[in-house]
């Protein structure tokens, strides 16, 4: 995967000021089209049960950052904030850091993490961990966050898409109220860069030649335990589905749009250029539905929707494809 890390490193040092300490203001960002993205148009207005349905990627650019937190409303229609010497301030305490976008905002006070909903302007409390020194939301239900207990490190924990070597990183998920032991950070961070897309719940059920989506053995939210890592569990699903592996074919036409989706059927099994390998479940003209594992986490098995040009930010475009 070094490909993917170079390519996160870069985009780091674009979104290392893209997290407000507690300062009102706000650095700027490259400009990118993520807020009219057809995933992020569909998420925008969707109730809280609605949306949480599902989870949903964190991503941050320009034109869906939230710039002025203290503009945002509780259900009450009191002041989400309050200012003090410019500063946040959420129940008469210091906001240490935050990041948000047009669907969600994460805050810090006193060493615990909030989520706030923008549609239904309702908060909740996500986790408390008293060493953390840095956080930072990867999707709407997992947080990376870091401790560093060196002599004088900083107590107060702030937002940051920086990774560093003298921190500790760990990744909880909120929806199940659980550490994930495996994962990549300068990976996690990077799919904050690529856009929207969304993880699809095990209630989401697909049928391909007979056979269901998502495997019973492999909801999603579980864990691949095969070998080769998102090659052999699409290896595996693709003999699930036809009782046969099948032969790679390598299309000169390799943008991952519909038009070239459209010459391959549902359950066909995909090798992308980042070399990440996934089954295609199905595909419109607005957006795509993948089954893959060693996602978001070592090994971990998701259901995950994308538009054509969030696609093509995470997964790079076709090396080859087998086709049943």
């Amino acid at each position: 995967m070094l490909t993917k890390k170079f390519a996160a490193l870069l985009l780091i040092l674009i979104m290392l000021f893209s997290c407000s300490a507690p300062s009102l203001a706000d650095s700027q960002r490259e400009q990118t089209n993520f807020a009219t993205d057809p995933i992020a148009v569909s998420s925008t207005n969707l109730g809280y049960d609605e949306y949480f349905r599902n989870e949903h990627v964190f991503y941050v650019d320009n034109s869906t950052r939230i710039t002025n937190p203290s503009a945002l409303l509780q259900q009450n229609g009191s002041p989400l904030f309050t200012g003090q010497d410019g500063k946040l301030c959420y129940n008469g305490q210091p906001v240490t850091g935050y990041v948000g976008n047009q669907e969600l905002l994460f805050f810090c006070v006193n060493q615990t993490i909030y989520r706030y909903h923008v549609f239904s302007k309702r908060v909740d409390e996500v986790f408390t961990q008293p060493s953390m020194t840095t956080f930072y939301p990867i999707t709407s239900e997992k947080i990376l966050w870091g401790s560093n207990t060196a002599s004088g490190s900083r107590t107060a924990a702030i937002c940051t898409p920086a990774i560093h070597d003298e921190i500790t990183y760990h990744f909880y998920d909120v929806y199940t109220d659980t550490e994930i032991n495996t994962f990549d950070a300068v990976e996690l961070i990077r799919m904050t860069t690529c856009g929207p897309y969304i993880n699809l719940r095990d209630a989401t059920r697909y049928t391909i030649n007979g056979k269901a989506i998502p495997h019973a053995s492999y909801p999603a939210g579980s864990t691949w335990d095969g070998g080769n890592q998102c090659a052999g569990f699409a290896r595996y699903i693709y003999y699930y589905l036809w009782g046969q592996y099948g032969t790679a074919y390598y299309p000169s036409a390799t943008a991952i749009t519909y038009a070239n989706l459209s010459q391959t059927n549902p359950g066909a099994r995909y090798r992308f250029t980042i070399q990440h390998s996934a089954i295609l479940v199905q595909y419109t003209s607005t957006n795509t539905v993948w089954y893959h594992a060693n996602w978001g986490g070592t090994n971990l098995v998701a259901v995950s929707s994308y538009s054509y040009a969030s696609c093509q930010n995470y997964f790079g475009s076709i090396e080859n494809y087998v086709n049943p």
